[in-house]
């Protein structure tokens, strides 16, 4: 808006089934709401194809491309100002590379992810009872991070440590599986903040725990939910009753668990 002295501008990505678009951002005075739908082929927005901006009568439109890949476009409302044709294409080149990197970075993550989880499909073969035993505890960590306001952005790395807390059982020695789940996965840098929780996964709340002794909330927030949701489910897949199981976890509080998240996994059990 500032380079084009425009009163409005609409960012539209085509959608995953490439039979739609999608209004993914606006900005300043515009006639298109976020999440509101454009079939391929619509007038006036849906005409985009690999040609080049065309204009309707109140905006110029921008195909947002990426070699032979239409990604969406950039609707500029116009102004009083004539929008030189350069610049506007100097625009959305740069702003099609960008969406373009962000979604290769978002397909690679999934990639990656598969690849590391093939680990677990290695000693599910051995212990059929792993994966979903993982998938659970994620499941179940998410909802203890949920319900504790942790930061939603940051779940996510609760969310892959869990999945993955088990892939150190693939090794044999010294080192805990935490440790080497870690290990595992320290190639991956957005698995960064992950690999940071599993590191801590055995640390205990009163200091006593391994590898730094660290001792309450010095210990990572995600590796003290999963310790727990990990505990807990294991105990639940040997036969016990929920009460007993959170009974023998209470015994616990304060020198292997956090009171506090104790009090956060009931709420979730019950709500």
């Amino acid at each position: 808006m500032e380079l084009t002295s425009s009163k409005g501008v609409i960012l539209i990505l085509k959608g995953s089934n490439n039979k739609e678009f999608s209004v993914h951002a606006t900005k300043g005075s515009v006639d298109l709401s976020v999440g509101d739908k454009i079939k391929v082929g619509e007038e006036p927005f849906g005409l985009v194809d690999n040609k080049g901006p065309w204009e309707t009568e109140d905006y110029i439109c921008s195909p947002l491309t990426y070699m032979e890949d239409v990604l969406g476009l950039l609707a500029i409302k116009k102004s009083e100002i004539t929008i030189s044709p350069d610049l506007i294409q100097t625009i959305t080149n740069n702003i099609s590379m960008r969406l373009y990197n962000g979604m290769l970075n978002e397909t690679l993550k999934a990639s990656y992810i598969e690849a590391v989880l093939s680990f677990v499909k290695f000693e599910e073969s051995v212990n059929p009872e792993i994966k979903a035993h993982s998938e659970r505890v994620s499941n179940l960590s998410v909802k203890i991070a949920d319900k504790s306001k942790f930061p939603k952005g940051e779940i996510s790395n609760i969310r892959f440590a869990a999945l993955l807390h088990d892939l150190g059982k693939v090794g044999k020695g010294e080192i805990s599986s935490g440790l080497l789940s870690a290990e595992i996965i320290s190639p991956l840098r957005f698995l960064k903040k992950s690999r940071n929780i599993l590191e801590h996964l055995y640390e205990n709340y009163d200091g006593s725990g391994e590898p730094d002794g660290l001792k309450e909330d010095s210990i990572p927030f995600g590796s003290r939910v999963i310790r727990l949701s990990n505990e807990f489910d294991e105990l639940i897949s040997k036969g016990n009753r929920q009460k007993e199981v959170l009974n023998k976890i209470e015994e616990k509080a304060g020198s292997i668990y956090d009171p506090g998240l104790i009090k956060t996994l009931k709420e979730v059990l019950e709500s």
